[in-house]
């Protein structure tokens, strides 16, 4: 008989680089980084991402605080420039009217005022479109949306480059050393979770008539065979192992006695 924790393989693919934090028959904390793998590339990715973001960032911020700066001065210009010269043309039409100047003069007036309103009108576009919410600054939005997914993406890749342990408990088996290569897949280690201890044993079919979860039994350590450990049955497998012809049976190592019951101990 055995004496076992409920165990988990932990699995990971590449190669191991920066470290490999754990040892056989060490305690292991949840969420502790069991090992970290070669991620220089995914890093360069990171960083060239990283920068990436900071251009669309910068190129946002340009449109909708200088460029649409710049574009509101220009709006500003074109108005007075156009309201100086509606009042010429209405001084210049009562000149016409007398017959102070000639049509063509007049009709020089009159372009002048239509070309402004016409660049006016394009610059109050292009201002609207610097504005937050204006089709430019949407436009350099999504690139910073975008971008920022991207980084992201890499960064959530990234977290798969750091093994953590799933629960807090003891390394009972270490598959890996520092930088050597694995197949993806492959277990890195055995750990089993802190907790209550059982030991495990098999038990004919045919008797099993004879076992009762709850049923009293005692317990005796390989390394204290004198000691006698009070305990009970607490879980009897519904499936015959066709190949044994035996029935696995749990029973709880009381916890003022845990301590003399190791990992795969024999009992």
């Amino acid at each position: 008989m055995q004496i076992n924790y409920p165990d988990e393989q932990i699995s990971s693919g590449i190669f191991f680089h920066k470290k490999v934090g754990f040892e056989e028959g060490g305690q292991i904390e949840a969420s502790n980084i069991m090992a970290e793998l070669d991620s220089q590339e995914l890093q360069n990715s990171i960083n060239e991402k990283t920068a990436a973001l900071s251009a669309a960032q910068s190129n946002y911020n340009a449109v909708v605080t200088t460029n649409y700066q710049v574009a509101v001065q220009e709006v500003n210009k074109l108005k007075k420039e156009l309201e100086i010269q509606k009042r010429d043309y209405e001084k210049n039409l009562a000149l016409f009217q007398a017959g102070a100047i000639s049509d063509s003069e007049l009709q020089k007036l009159k372009d002048a005022i239509s070309k402004l309103e016409t660049d006016l009108k394009a610059s109050e576009i292009r201002m609207k479109s610097y504005a937050p919410g204006g089709s430019e600054a949407a436009k350099q939005g999504a690139l910073v949306a975008q971008a920022r997914t991207n980084l992201e993406s890499s960064r959530s890749d990234a977290s798969k480059y750091s093994i953590k342990a799933p629960f807090s408990g003891v390394v009972v088996q270490k598959f890996v050393r520092k930088e050597q290569i694995i197949q993806s897949g492959a277990a890195i280690a055995e750990i089993a979770k802190s907790g209550k201890k059982y030991a495990e044993i098999k038990i004919d079919e045919k008797n099993a008539v004879y076992v009762k979860q709850g049923q009293p039994v005692y317990v005796y350590p390989s390394s204290n065979p004198d000691r006698k450990i009070k305990s009970q049955v607490s879980w009897i497998s519904p499936v015959v192992d066709r190949a044994s012809g035996t029935i696995l049976v749990k029973i709880e190592i009381p916890e003022s006695a845990a301590s003399d019951f190791l990992l795969s101990m024999t009992v």
